[in-house]
Formats: C-alpha cells, structure tokens, sequence
C-alpha cells in the first residue's frame, strides 16, 4: 500500500491500464493547466479550450437523461431549454462519448 494525499491506495486493486489511464489523464489535466495559464482574456482561453476538446476524446460517465426523461419527456436530440445535456451542446462542447446513469 501507498499514501496518496489523504488516501490509502491498495496499489493491487487497480490494473496497469487503468494506472496508465489515470496518469495520462492527470498528465493532459497538467497540461491543460499550463496552456490556459498562458491565455490573457476570455476569447483567447474559449478558442484554446474549443481547440482541446475537439482534440482529444472527451467522455461523461454520468449523463443523468434517463432520471430526467422520466420527470419530463423531451427530444433530446435537438437544443433544448432545460438540463445539462442535449445532443447539440454536447457536439459543440466536443463531448465524444456519454454514458447514462
């Protein structure tokens, strides 16, 4: 077992992949955080950010459609008024791979 920040991690629970994973991620995240550092307004960190998303794979591992379907039905395929996800703001973000919860 490790100490990582506050938490005690069993480093036999987690495969190599999934350690690969996790360092490429915080790598990008690392990254990420210099780039923008370097942005001066918020046009020049929107253009950056647009650029990165549409990069890299993005994926949301908790899109909440189906709880919010069963409250209200609506086409989520087209731009819609309530929520956090619609099919069109999540192509535009650069959204690649959304998993329901």
């Amino acid at each position: 077992m490790t100490l990582k920040g506050a938490r005690v991690i069993d480093s036999r629970a987690y495969s190599r992949g999934m350690v690969i994973m996790f360092k490429r991620q915080w790598t990008l995240l690392f990254s990420a955080a210099i780039v923008f550092s370097s942005c001066t307004n918020d046009a020049t960190l929107r253009q950056k950010a647009d650029e990165l998303a549409h990069k890299y794979i993005i994926t949301d591992g908790h899109v909440d459609i189906p709880y919010r379907l069963e409250e209200n039905m609506e086409d989520v395929s087209v731009r819609t008024e309530r929520g956090d996800f619609d099919y069109v703001r999540a192509k535009e973000g650069g959204l690649d791979a959304p998993f329901m919860s």
